[in-house]
């Protein structure tokens, strides 16, 4: 049987606040093998790890970097930067490092590729020409797309396209698929099944659905909030193997 990855969502995220160095410092602690961060970047261009556009009342990136203390005062969690994340971890852990915007992949690239080698990282993005501009301009790296926007631009249309992504994926050159939980209720790895890459499944965080695809062939990874629960039950299914 295969491994499959447990890649933490944010961080340890069911016990440390997202995205924050103590809840990549708990994925560490209980055996992740992957952490999952979101980038956006500040007014002047400084790159951080956060997930919406800011905390409330505020988007990130119409600041100056040197708010984000304040920032983090006033909100009750830090900020870090993505260079604090990797300069403190690095090669302690695999990355999944998710573009929230496009338009500074190559910032990106270039302060990861100065901590991790490609082998250790792979980069990620609900936009298409995210996930084109890294595998055109760095082919070494890996890039995956990411399916399940809250938000579909073209309604039923967007979903289909997500739900059969082999064509998305072949233009912008993914060589991982990140679907949506619920795209598995409708066939989904049947229809990639000739994709040659991972497929890594969001956000999981019940039991009996991590034990259900831990086993599932098609699944090589499983991007989960609970890390505790997660390598608990990979460890008791891979003993009853």
């Amino acid at each position: 049987m295969n491994r499959v990855e447990i890649i933490a969502h944010r961080g340890a995220s069911a016990v440390e606040h997202e995205n924050t160095l103590a809840a990549f410092a708990e994925a560490i602690e209980l055996g992740a093998d992957r952490i999952e961060t979101d980038v956006r970047r500040t007014r002047d261009g400084v790159l951080v790890l956060h997930h919406d556009p800011g905390p409330p009342g505020v988007t990130l990136a119409e600041v100056e970097s040197s708010e984000l203390p304040a920032i983090s005062r006033d909100c009750g969690y830090e900020i870090p930067t993505l260079k604090d994340a990797l300069a403190r971890f690095g090669d302690n852990i695999l990355w999944d490092i998710e573009l929230k915007e496009a338009g500074y992949e190559p910032q990106v690239v270039d302060l990861v590729t100065e901590y991790l080698t490609p082998q250790r990282v792979l980069f990620s993005s609900f936009h298409d020409s995210v996930v084109k501009v890294i595998r055109t301009g760095w082919p070494q790296l890996a890039a995956g797309l990411i399916l399940g926007t809250d938000e579909p631009k073209f309604g039923v249309f967007t979903r289909l396209g997500e739900l059969f992504p082999m064509r998305r994926a072949g233009r912008c050159g993914a060589s991982a698929l990140i679907p949506g939980q619920p795209f598995l209720r409708y066939g989904f790895l049947k229809h990639v099944r000739g994709f040659r890459g991972p497929v890594w499944v969001w956000t999981v965080n019940a039991e009996d659905d991590l034990r259900r695809l831990f086993v599932t062939p098609g699944v090589g990874g499983v991007i989960t909030d609970d890390v505790a629960l997660a390598v608990r039950v990979r460890d008791t299914v891979t003993r009853t193997a």
